[in-house]
């Protein structure tokens, strides 16, 4: 105990020094010590946030801050900010938030962006449900800065969360897939994003999403309306707009 104490003592007298991150912070978090002496290293990580410029340094704390707002951790996150808990709002998933905003183009890997995103929106939990929608904002920003197409991604997402529904929505409701349920909620948000960002699409990037807006509509037919529409930004010629109105004429009752 009178060891656990002075190094709490030494991390909040230098915690003004940067070098602390690699010299201790790092290898001491990794030893796993007692929870006060996590909880005061992740104090002392936030102090850093918006002072370091070393890169190696930033990886660091955000790799630290990352593993510490895993639920393994979450007795470090309940003793640094009490006054939370129970709350949406945590402060670790606010920084996460901002950092999700702040993303710099210039420097990120993009490949890593786009899987971090993709994880990020088929997951359920009370602090991804800040962050998701952000991170596939970040998606389609990336079509702007580098002019690569998501429709892939995009895809690919929807797809995983179709794949899960039912798994998904009787571990976050607890009611039965009847209801009005997380899965549909998101598919919905994510269909009317990407309803909007195809006017920025040509016409050939149009073209994948027209056997997927059908795979959607027969899934789950509440989505006829952004299905439909998604259809609608598809269509090239009068066949084309036929088809879908045929699709719809055997699939949905009077």
């Amino acid at each position: 105990i009178t060891s656990n104490k002075e190094i709490i003592r030494l991390l909040n007298e230098y915690a003004s020094d940067s070098n602390l991150i690699t010299s201790v912070i790092r290898p001491l978090w990794d030893s796993r010590p007692h929870p006060d002496i996590r909880a005061c290293l992740i104090l002392t990580l936030l102090q850093f946030i918006d002072k370091v410029h070393s890169n190696d340094d930033k990886i660091i704390i955000w790799k630290i801050l990352e593993e510490a707002a895993d639920d393994n951790y979450l007795p470090v996150v309940q003793t640094l900010f009490p006054e939370y808990r129970g709350s949406s709002r945590w402060p670790l998933s606010q920084a996460r938030l901002w950092a999700w905003t702040n993303i710099n183009y210039k420097k990120y890997n993009i490949e890593r962006l786009i899987e971090k995103s993709k994880q990020l929106c088929v997951q359920f939990d009370k602090n991804v449900n800040i962050l998701w929608e952000t991170a596939f904002n970040q998606l389609i920003l990336c079509y702007k800065h580098h002019q690569i197409s998501l429709i892939d991604p995009i895809i690919d997402i929807i797809k995983n969360l179709m794949l899960h529904r039912d798994e998904i929505d009787s571990k976050e409701n607890a009611i039965n897939n009847q209801q009005d349920l997380p899965i549909y909620h998101r598919i919905q948000r994510i269909l009317t994003k990407l309803i909007s960002y195809m006017k920025q699409l040509s016409n050939e990037e149009k073209l994948p999403l027209r056997s997927f807006a059908i795979m959607i509509f027969q899934f789950d037919k509440t989505f006829a309306l952004l299905t439909g529409t998604l259809l609608m930004n598809t269509t090239q010629n009068r066949d084309d707009l036929e088809s879908m109105l045929i699709l719809f004429q055997e699939n949905l009752s009077e």
